[in-house]
């Protein structure tokens, strides 16, 4: 079974992948071993299912642990309010209309009452991606014009991507970037930073220190976007940690209203 390892191994897969390639026949050696072989020949079998599973877990929870981290005090804040998010999650669904829920969306967490604000703007382009509430009342209230994002690179691998993403995003009044960024187009990464920062989050993925070299400048592009975008756009507000900018001398909301955090 840990054979099957080494295929995904030399692939350069990340241990969680080099791992899960072997977990079911691993399982199924520690179940064959505990039933036909004596004693002595099933601790070695059962030490290396254990390293597996161990170093598994540990490499997942250093890619995950911060969203894992922040839906359990999600959690926690919605479980002692329970009956607040309720009545709020009703107000926002009667706001969107029945019509747009009428199929279910498996473990949707209930919507805040803040994300009405939302509904002031027609259209709103999330090119660097937003949390997974706001994403799913845009698509709900069909105000999401652009929300391309995959991670960890954002869905965007290359200049001629950027561009599609930068067209799209200039096409809409109104943008939800993080909290935080420059909106001034000066965003830069030195070479050192850029390899400390992705030396940092390989030796966290496949557990050993890991000190790599940038050979080239960096190209992120998160960056190029909003370097397109500053120009373009100003702050008009804040929603959930996240910036709401429009258009320069732009459009106003659908409804006529200040923008949230106004």
């Amino acid at each position: 079974a840990l054979a099957l390892l080494l295929p995904a191994a030399l692939g350069r897969c990340d241990p969680g992948h080099v791992m899960a390639n072997g977990l079911a026949l691993a399982a199924v050696a520690l179940a064959s071993a505990w039933s036909r072989d004596p004693p002595r020949r099933r601790a070695p079998v059962a030490a290396a299912v254990a390293i597996l599973l161990l170093t598994h877990l540990a490499s997942q929870w250093n890619q995950y642990a911060p969203a894992a981290r922040a839906a359990i005090e999600a959690g926690r804040l919605r479980a002692g309010a329970a009956d607040e998010a309720r009545d709020a999650d009703a107000a926002v669904l009667g706001a969107i209309g029945a019509a747009a829920c009428d199929f279910g969306w498996a473990k949707r967490l209930p919507f805040g009452a803040d994300l009405l604000a939302l509904l002031r703007y027609r259209r709103v382009a999330t090119p660097l991606g937003v949390p997974e509430e706001i994403d799913r009342f845009l698509k709900l209230s069909g105000r999401l014009a652009v929300g391309r994002h995959v991670p960890p690179d954002g869905g965007v691998f290359g200049p001629a991507a950027v561009e599609r993403v930068v067209a799209d995003t200039l096409a809409c009044d109104h943008v939800l970037v993080p909290a935080g960024v420059p909106l001034d187009g000066r965003l830069r990464m030195s070479r050192d930073d850029y390899a400390r920062v992705r030396s940092a989050g390989l030796g966290g993925l496949c557990l050993f220190p890991v000190s790599l070299p940038a050979r080239h400048d960096p190209w992120i592009a998160e960056f190029e976007i909003l370097r397109r975008l500053a120009g373009e756009y100003e702050p008009a507000g804040t929603i959930r940690g996240l910036v709401l900018l429009r258009r320069r001398g732009g459009a106003a909301p659908a409804g006529g209203q200040p923008a949230p955090g106004r």
